[in-house]
């Protein structure tokens, strides 16, 4: 007979077991949604102006053209998204 003998344990009292320490939960930082609007209408604002930035590397008078008003577009979205977080 192999008699093996453990350490004896006894948990003390008023104390739960735990197999692993909870994690800390910290508080997320929550944007709002005028923020969230503010860095979208950013956004379009520098892809506008990069947009802008490649025109004249283009020869073609169309392809200057429609670039043109993709810039347009690009900077009217980004007045729009303004415009309506501000409503």
């Amino acid at each position: 007979m192999i008699d093996i003998n453990f350490p004896k344990f006894k948990p003390e009292e008023g104390k739960a077991m735990t197999t692993s320490p909870s994690p800390n939960r910290f508080p997320v930082p929550r944007h709002t949604s005028a923020e969230i609007s503010a860095q979208k209408a950013e956004e379009f604002q520098s892809l506008a102006q990069l947009v802008e930035d490649l025109i004249p590397n283009f020869n073609k008078l169309e392809e200057k053209l429609f670039y043109r008003e993709v810039v347009q577009s690009y900077r009217e979205a980004a007045r729009d998204i303004l415009r309506k977080s501000m409503v």
